[in-house]
């Protein structure tokens, strides 16, 4: 048992340290989605080990992140040997058969993140690992050839695992494997409304910025969102939701009216397509390159956006 245990923590050990400069351009994490939850300053140590910590707003729960490039190496059949060995590095009890690892299924790895394997384990934590939360239920989502991502969700008690504002932060549109889509921005322009239609889903930031210079970005503004306001014509916002990449996910076209915002949406997309939720006029449009285009009208507003963030 020791020498396995041994052989277990030399796998971990040597996957730590082979990770140099780290390139995250294959993960998408979007901090918006991340609702009830306020990021913290990681220690000197933790700041090493993760990329993004947060916080319940009721202090019940903390949420940790990390990508993992250098796994992109590991072979499928070595990804739950590894998995053990860093949930068992962070667990009270060092032994192997005290903990329960289980696997997801492939459809919901392959769903939610677009993942090829993913195991996860509840467990007590030591004090190197959770001081002030005693409990933790880990996750490490792997996608062969790309690399994997670990969630923890640290908890004071079990029962908090059962909150629905905090199991939300495992959700696939907060963190998740970038599907590598080469995006062909004329395909989408009969999509989007006059006023944007030189614009598209996944343009970077500084371009965005470069053809609408009116955007005003204080110097220290959080630019998740860049918003511009008209004065005149049938629109009075135009707000540009961003990824962590600094690429447009979504439109989100404010009208003045809610009957102007219905027409233009009906005119350019007509009957609705998409019955998945309780929106009247939703529609969902595959284009060659790839990409899935989901536009809705919410109230006076049409959006437009990247379906893999929904």
């Amino acid at each position: 048992m020791k020498k396995q245990f041994g052989l277990l923590f030399s796998l971990l050990l040597s996957l730590v340290i082979s990770a140099q400069t780290k390139d995250t351009h294959q993960f998408i994490f979007t901090e918006s989605f991340l609702e009830g939850f306020k990021k913290i300053v990681p220690t000197s140590e933790q700041s090493k080990l993760y990329d993004h910590i947060y916080v319940s707003n009721d202090k019940q729960v903390q949420i940790r992140y990390t990508f993992r490039p250098d796994m992109k190496n590991v072979k499928p059949d070595a990804v739950e040997t590894y998995a053990t060995a860093l949930f068992l590095n962070n667990a009270k009890s060092k032994v192997p058969g005290n903990i329960k690892v289980l696997p997801s299924t492939k459809e919901d790895v392959q769903t939610d993140y677009g993942g090829t394997a993913a195991y996860f384990a509840l467990f007590e934590t030591d004090k190197t690992f959770g001081a002030e939360y005693p409990y933790c239920l880990s996750f490490l989502i792997y996608k062969e050839n790309t690399g994997a991502f670990e969630i923890h969700l640290l908890a004071k008690t079990q029962e908090d695992f059962s909150v629905d504002s905090h199991i939300q932060v495992f959700a696939g549109k907060i963190i998740h494997f970038n599907s590598e889509l080469t995006i062909v921005p004329s395909l989408q322009k009969q999509y989007l409304p006059v006023e944007i239609q030189n614009m598209h889903i996944g343009m970077p930031q500084d371009l965005v910025k470069k053809l609408r210079p009116k955007i005003p970005i204080p110097a220290d503004a959080n630019e998740d969102n860049l918003v511009e306001n008209f004065t005149t014509g049938a629109v009075k916002q135009l707000t540009c939701q961003m990824l962590a990449d600094k690429t447009v996910y979504e439109f989100i076209v404010e009208y003045r009216d809610e009957a102007k915002a219905v027409a233009v949406a009906k005119q350019m997309y007509h009957a609705p397509n998409d019955a998945s939720s309780e929106l009247p006029l939703k529609w969902e449009f595959k284009l060659s390159d790839g990409l899935i285009l989901k536009c809705w009208v919410f109230r006076n507003k049409i959006c437009i956006a990247d379906s893999r963030q929904f």
